[in-house]
C-alpha cells in the first residue's frame, strides 16, 4: 500500500530487529547475529565485530533479493567496505536512492567494533533525516519488567528518553537513546511479529510504546 509521502527526505529507519516502514521512502537496517561469543580471551570483541558484519550483510543481501521479487527497487549499503556484494555506506548516497523512492538497506552498523545495532540504526535515521525511528522485537512495547517472565509487568504507552534512561528499561543500549534525544528523533517500539505493525506506525497510528523527548 502506499502511503502519503513524507516532508522530510527519510519516513523512518529501522532498529535492531531490522525494519523500517516510512510513507514512500524506507530504509531497513539489518543485524546479524554470531553462534560464537569470546571464550577464555580467544577472540577479542573488534574479531566479534567481524564476524557480526559478517552475518549482517548476508541477511542484507537476503532481504534484498525477497524484495526485489516483489519488483521493489533495493540497494544495500554496508558500514563496511564490501564492494563485490555491496555498496560502501555513504550519507549523501544513501539519501540520494531515498529521495528517488529506492528502499535502502543498511548493513554492518557503523562498521566500527564497540557499537551496537541499535546505535548504528540510530546514527542512520539520524543521518537520514527519519521522522521515526521503529524497533520492531519480540514484545509489543517497553515494559517495567520482563513480560515473559513477569506476567504482571506493565507496557507503557508513552516514555521520554530521559525517563527510559533513568529507569535503564534496556529497550536499546543507552548510546542510542541519548543519540536519539540529543537529536529529537522520536521512537516507536511494536512487535516484529504482528501484521502490518510497521505499516500502522507508518500511517501515524497509535501502537506499541511512543519514547520522545
Amino acid at each position: 500500500e502506499v502511503l502519503e509521502p513524507s516532508h522530510r527526505p527519510g519516513a523512518a529507519a529501522a532498529g535492531a530487529a531490522g525494519w523500517a516502514v516510512g510513507s514512500r521512502r524506507s530504509a531497513l537496517i539489518c543485524a546479524g547475529f554470531v553462534l560464537f561469543l569470546a571464550i577464555s580471551g580467544w577472540w577479542d570483541r573488534s574479531m566479534i565485530t567481524v564476524y557480526m558484519v559478517g552475518f549482517a550483510v548476508m541477511n542484507a543481501i537476503a532481504m534484498k533479493d525477497g524484495l526485489q521479487k516483489q519488483g521493489l527497487s533495493v540497494t544495500v549499503m554496508s558500514g563496511l567496505s564490501m564492494p563485490q556484494v555491496c555498496e560502501a555506506y555513504t550519507q549523501r548516497d544513501a539519501r540520494i536512492r531515498i529521495e528517488q523512492g529506492e528502499i535502502v538497506i543498511f548493513a554492518a552498523g557503523t562498521g566500527n567494533p564497540y557499537f551496537t545495532t541499535d546505535t548504528g540504526a540510530s546514527l542512520r535515521a539520524i543521518e537520514i533525516q527519519a521522522d521515526l525511528l521503529i524497533k520492531a522485537t519480540k514484545v509489543d512495547g517497553i515494559y517495567d519488567a520482563d513480560p515473559v517472565e513477569n506476567p504482571d509487568a506493565h507496557r507503557y504507552e508513552q516514555l521520554t528518553y530521559t525517563e527510559a534512561i533513568d529507569q535503564r528499561l534496556g529497550v536499546m543500549d543507552i548510546t542510542a537513546m541519548v543519540m536519539c534525544h540529543e537529536n529529537d528523533l522520536d521512537m516507536a517500539v511494536c512487535n516484529i511479529s504482528e501484521p502490518d505493525a510497521l505499516l500502522a506506525l507508518a500511517r501515524g497510528e497509535n501502537l506499541g510504546t511512543r519514547v520522545t523527548n
